[in-house]
């Protein structure tokens, strides 16, 4: 078996530093989760009412969720959509259309090349869908 290349070896690093916004997976309250958007009153409806069918607290529902990559200079660790949230016998799945924004509140087109630069300390999910598996 050969070893990489040295080259081959940093297109691999360079393609996981600035591959997708974000990656890999974590935890996260759904009640900390629906604070990177504004839910609609539909969803939350339906949340209320699987909960109460569930008999499960609020705020023990805990979700999986996309976690931002620590090239991500602010938002390293941080959680965004998708979120899967198990709720009794059911999977509430909450997506939406990451928005970041600078420093001085200016919405960042997601094409910019240091994007995960320029990013502040928080983004917002928005165009939010659901669906429940």
């Amino acid at each position: 078996m050969s070893r990489p290349s040295s080259w081959r070896i940093a297109v691999v690093l360079a393609l996981g530093v600035m591959g997708p916004v974000a990656h890999a997976g974590g935890s996260i309250a759904l009640s900390d989760a629906m604070t990177n958007f504004n839910a609609p009153p539909a969803l939350i409806d339906e949340f209320e009412g699987a909960i109460r069918a569930a008999n499960v607290a609020a705020d023990n529902v805990i979700c999986n969720a996309t976690r931002f990559g620590c090239h991500w200079t602010h938002l390293g660790g941080g959680r965004a959509s998708p979120y899967e949230c198990r709720i009794g016998d059911k999977t509430l799945i909450i997506t939406g259309t990451h928005e970041h924004r600078d420093g001085a509140g200016n919405v960042l087109d997601e094409n910019l090349p240091d994007i995960h630069e320029r990013a502040a300390a928080t983004h917002r999910d928005i165009d939010i869908k659901w669906e429940w598996k």
